[in-house]
């Protein structure tokens, strides 16, 4: 095969370690380079890529020096072969990185493109720890609920697999179009959605502005709609450790009380009401907010131990959820201030050496988390006030 070495260099506002850090990690060759990573950050370590669209390139380090980087890569797929190293080297205040690559012939100019918006991208990570890739691509304005083949077998459904819509966000691109809680969306853009990572992934191929035909089922019947794509937005954040530790720690006080406004007075017979449909109930609404705080517990200690993410264990929530409202009410909400109040904890302490990237994640947890909980205390005040005997809130 014609091959043809592809170079290119920038420079970073970031001392070497902090970028060769950024380079070999696996949260930030998440972050900054693919969807999915796995790194043994040593000579001839092993190395995983993944990417949402389906790419899985698999190899070694071949150099993991202070100065030099390098790992060859074969793709899970074709077999190709691909080799890249990154020569680190102080310039000013900064680090000169360069990347040099092999590619075919035919491909080195789509290859020199990708690698300059990567770096570019591994500057925005290094510098102020924002997640480029991610602010590119487009929202639909939707949370997910649970849908596995087996629910769809016991309730009818006329499909199997597929993204069951939770909240749709009142302001978002999917509202706009007409779907509503409880559709499911089966493809998007001509591509099959049958979860998660397939919907990320075709999402993938638009930027904002785009207009994609969604394809989803309400009930019996098959929709076809226009969706609009909306850009996302980079949220508000404190500026520095010390206002983060304040912020989170208003966050927490806040929450809490909000969770006793929320529940006082509740008996354990109403929390463990059923409504119709998919809804859940209180208890499992709790459940919920429990398994999220305990995934943002895994979450939280790996990225300021600089390892990977950890993977929502969406065909476990229901067992979880089923386990929890057991529990009685007052020891499930026990339960939810605790590991509120480790949250908390983790979050404070991971900022005793916090560099860019994770004071930034830790920033944009503490402003997401009002947010989620906006939603799932709405459904609470829902199921109250659907409730026989319902104590008003």
């Amino acid at each position: 095969m014609d091959t043809r070495t592809v170079t290119e260099s920038r420079t970073l506002e970031a001392a070497p370690a902090a970028v060769a850090r950024a380079i070999a990690s696996p949260h930030g060759l998440a972050v900054w380079y693919c969807d999915d990573a796995r790194s043994d950050r040593r000579p001839d370590g092993t190395l995983a890529l993944g990417w949402n669209e389906g790419a899985r390139w698999y190899g070694r380090w071949t150099a993991f020096e202070p100065e030099r980087l390098a790992w060859r890569l074969r793709d899970d797929v074709s077999g190709a072969e691909g080799t890249v190293a990154f020569a680190l080297a102080p310039e000013g205040d900064g680090t000169r990185v360069e990347v040099t690559a092999v590619a075919p012939a035919g491909e080195a100019e789509g290859v020199a493109a990708r690698w300059r918006e990567a770096l570019a991208d591994l500057a925005a990570y290094v510098t102020t720890g924002a997640n480029a890739r991610f602010l590119r691509r487009p929202m639909l304005g939707i949370d997910v609920d649970v849908f596995t083949p087996e629910q769809a077998a016991a309730r009818g459904y006329p499909v199997s697999r597929g993204i069951r819509l939770g909240d749709v966000t009142a302001d978002g691109a999917a509202a706009a179009a007409g779907l509503a809680k409880g559709d499911i969306v089966v493809g998007l853009g001509g591509n099959e959605v049958t979860g998660w990572p397939s919907l990320v992934a075709a999402l993938a191929a638009h930027r904002a502005g785009e207009t994609v035909e969604v394809s989803a089922w309400r009930g019996d019947e098959r929709l076809e709609l226009p969706v609009t794509l909306k850009a996302r937005e980079r949220q508000a954040q404190a500026e520095s450790p010390e206002a983060l530790a304040a912020a989170v720690t208003e966050t927490t006080d806040d929450l809490v009380t909000r969770l006793s406004g929320a529940l006082d007075g509740l008996t354990d017979a109403q929390a463990a009401r059923k409504p119709g449909g998919e809804e859940w109930s209180v208890k499992e609404v709790l459940a919920h907010l429990v398994l999220s705080e305990r995934y943002g517990h895994d979450s939280l200690t790996r990225l300021a131990a600089d390892d990977a993410a950890p993977t929502w264990p969406e065909r476990a929530e229901p067992l979880y959820q089923a386990a929890l409202v057991g529990l009685p009410l007052d020891d499930l909400r026990s339960l939810l201030v605790s590991d509120l109040r480790l949250t908390e904890a983790i979050i404070v302490a991971a900022l005793a050496d916090a560099p860019p990237p994770v004071f930034h994640e830790l920033a944009g947890t503490v402003a997401f988390a009002p947010i989620h909980w906006d939603d799932h205390l709405a459904q609470v005040a829902a199921l109250r006030a659907g409730a026989p005997e319902a104590v008003p809130v």
